[in-house]
């Protein structure tokens, strides 16, 4: 079980929620967020992002120090703390990002030989990586990295590509998931995978909870089934193009 980082945090969101009168499902509606979220940071999984921060404050009536800190603390010049502090850690995510970026760059420019041995399915990646987000109208956090990749796809983007994802998705991009579990979208799974030696490693546990959602693309053929692992906090795409 992963450690509950921010359980204070948690707590006192739950405190404040519940002293509000205030259902998980209604608390969600107000920030405009799927309850999941509400649940992780109750339960100290995670705190919000800075787009729903200062909504859950406006919600719950409360200084954004207080819900940061996990600490009551009288509203005032405080605030303006609290949104430095908040802004300070967005922005030391974001140098975190460039640096590792960066790294991995060196490290990709001193294996220049196996990238150009490897360059023809580098490209058909990076292009079903940009299908993703422009086809699929999925929206990849920066505090998302990717683990896994593999695909079959020609030069006209036809046949399938399986993605695994870690990281924080952010709030929108779950609006749309339903709860497991579905065998409806396992079998669409396994079926788009006939053709992929994907290492069993990097496979979906569905044992674990998940929550999935399939996508219809613009003709009518195509597909992409998503998995959300809540145990593990991974992100699985399987994509199949006619």
């Amino acid at each position: 079980m992963k450690e509950r980082k921010f359980a204070r945090q948690g707590a006192y969101i739950a405190s404040r929620r519940e002293e509000k009168g205030l259902s998980v499902a209604e608390l969600a509606d107000q920030i405009g967020i799927a309850p999941f979220f509400i649940k992780r940071w109750e339960k100290g999984v995670s705190l919000p992002d800075d787009e729903s921060f200062p909504r859950l404050a406006e919600a719950l009536d409360e200084p954004m120090l207080s819900l940061f800190t996990g600490t009551p603390i009288q509203p005032g010049a405080e605030e303006d703390t609290a949104r430095a502090v908040w802004k300070a850690k967005a922005e030391t995510g974001r140098r975190k990002n460039v640096t590792k970026n960066a790294a991995l760059f060196c490290a990709a420019m001193l294996s220049l030989f196996l990238i150009l041995m490897d360059i023809v399915q580098y490209r058909q990646l990076n292009r079903a990586v940009r299908g993703l987000e422009d086809t699929w109208g999925i929206d990849l956090s920066e505090n998302m990295t990717k683990e896994f990749a593999i695909s079959n796809q020609d030069f006209l983007g036809e046949g399938e590509t399986f993605y695994l994802f870690a990281g924080d998705g952010g709030g929108a991009f779950y609006l749309n998931f339903k709860e497991g579990p579905s065998a409806e979208a396992e079998s669409l799974m396994y079926s788009f995978l006939h053709s992929l030696s994907v290492p069993p490693e990097y496979l979906p546990d569905f044992s674990h909870p998940y929550l999935w959602q399939i996508v219809d693309g613009n003709d009518e053929r195509d597909q992409m089934v998503c998995f959300f692992d809540l145990e593990t906090e991974q992100y699985y795409f399987i994509e199949e193009f006619y």
